[in-house]
């Protein structure tokens, strides 16, 4: 496997490229072990991959089980429009298994200046959101980068989390199957996958090496939530309504 991530970044609108090309640089400064791929080449890497840009917004679940499949792939869709005055760019990201999106919104005008024409004077020009997106899509992309690094315990423990939304239970038992040294995460997920196929004892068991191992950590508050027992209330019982109540005949008033 490539240690590189990779990061492909869709353009709807050349005038986009700038702000591909900041996000290659922010994490590039943030020294991001990513290879950022722009434009015409990332449309390419997609399509070997067998997806094309229509089916990400037709159905955003291929989004989805792209980067669930592939850990080290993250997809950038950048759309850049003006609409009533304003530069509007939304920034759409698959990583990971999970989709997230957010949107920049800027109407200030601001001189420009045509580098092609040095000698040109400045004209006012719609300023694009550029820090806005830059900051916005680096910060969703922050979750990826910390849990899809190189460590192999990260990816597992990605892989879990997406099994377990999906109520993948026996996929999370094969995950963590003869693991040397499992992860807190990594025995919680097979824990809850434990109880949720009813294999209470094999829960117990595993439960209690956790405890062992790591007598104060929070997840073993969320797994005691997980293992206890639904009990159900005893029926409370109904006190005689003596304003309604039927008249029991004891013969008492039985003429003789």
């Amino acid at each position: 496997m490539n240690d590189l991530l990779l990061i492909l970044v869709l353009l709807t609108d050349p005038a986009s490229r700038p702000t591909a090309e900041a996000i290659a640089t922010r994490l590039a400064d943030q020294g991001v072990a990513a290879k950022v791929v722009i434009g015409p080449e990332a449309y390419a890497i997609l399509k070997e991959r067998g997806v094309d840009e229509v089916d990400l917004i037709s159905q955003p679940a291929v989004g989805v089980a792209l980067t669930g499949k592939d850990l080290r792939c993250a997809v950038i869709r950048l759309d850049r429009q003006e609409r009533g005055g304003n530069i509007v760019v939304e920034a759409r990201l698959w990583a990971g298994g999970h989709q997230d999106r957010q949107v920049a919104i800027s109407g200030t005008m601001a001189p420009y200046s045509d580098p092609a024409k040095p000698d040109a004077p400045a004209v006012m020009k719609l300023q694009d959101p550029l820090d806005t997106t830059v900051r916005g899509t680096v910060a969703m992309l922050a979750p990826w980068l910390a849990a899809g690094g190189t460590s192999p315990a990260a990816e597992t423990e990605n892989r879990l989390a997406i099994s377990a939304e999906s109520n993948e239970w026996n996929k999370i038992i094969v995950l963590t199957d003869n693991l040397a040294a499992p992860t807190p995460r990594q025995r919680y997920y097979r824990i809850l996958a434990l109880v949720r196929m009813d294999r209470r004892p094999e829960a117990e068991i595993a439960l209690a090496a956790f405890r062992s191992e790591k007598p104060n950590h929070v997840l073993l508050n969320a797994l005691d939530d997980v293992m206890a027992p639904v009990v159900k209330p005893y029926p409370v019982p109904q006190e005689p309504d003596i304003n309604n109540a039927t008249p029991v005949d004891d013969g008492g008033n039985t003429l003789r």
